[in-house]
């Protein structure tokens, strides 16, 4: 049901999409659908989710990945990762950006941000020798607001992953963060 919600929503937006129209293409009765979501908002929460999730998993993997390489690799690594795993389905990640309303109540997505947030903290205490920002916390979201929030619209303005302007744009934003992370101590 969740790939007929995106499909849904790709096809018509988030105000057209029905749960009418996603039980057809799921191919299931609207009874059915209701049994596991009762509206359009569950659905489409369920699907953002299912994204975070998403993303979670890829970058415990990139974190595990780059270990041994140096900060900015690390970054850079991260980044284009994360911009790539967003190209895959640009137009989805556009309308989750444009048209869903704001769905930060739902306790599954808040929880699955938090262990973002965990794991890029974590990793930032495993680089501590390498970074000169104080404090930790303060790091860390931003960092993963910036990343998330810049690999959304690079998506979105570069869904061709071929595109090098978009990979101008991961250098750019690694040496953001990576300058950020270096210098931080000496900005005040």
């Amino acid at each position: 049901m969740l790939d007929a919600t995106a499909h849904v929503l790709k096809q018509v937006g988030y105000e057209r999409a029905t749960t009418n129209r996603i039980a057809a293409a799921a191919g299931v009765s609207i009874g059915s659908l209701y049994q596991y979501f009762p509206n359009k908002e569950a659905l489409v929460g369920a699907l953002v989710a299912r994204h975070n999730r998403d993303m979670l998993e890829l970058l415990r993997i990139k974190i595990e990945d780059s270990a041994q390489l140096s900060l900015a690799a690390s970054v850079r690594t991260m980044m284009t990762a994360i911009l790539t795993a967003h190209q895959a389905d640009a137009e989805l990640h556009r309308i989750f950006n444009d048209e869903v309303p704001r769905m930060g109540q739902l306790a599954e997505l808040e929880q699955i941000d938090r262990q973002i947030v965990a794991l890029v903290r974590s990793y930032l205490d495993q680089r501590r020798s390498e970074i000169s920002v104080e404090n930790i916390d303060a790091a860390t979201l931003i960092c993963v607001s910036t990343i998330d929030n810049l690999s959304h619209k690079l998506a979105i303005l570069y869904p061709d992953p071929l595109d090098t302007r978009a990979l101008e744009f991961v250098n750019e934003v690694t040496r953001m963060i990576v300058g950020y992370l270096q210098g931080g101590s000496s900005a005040r």
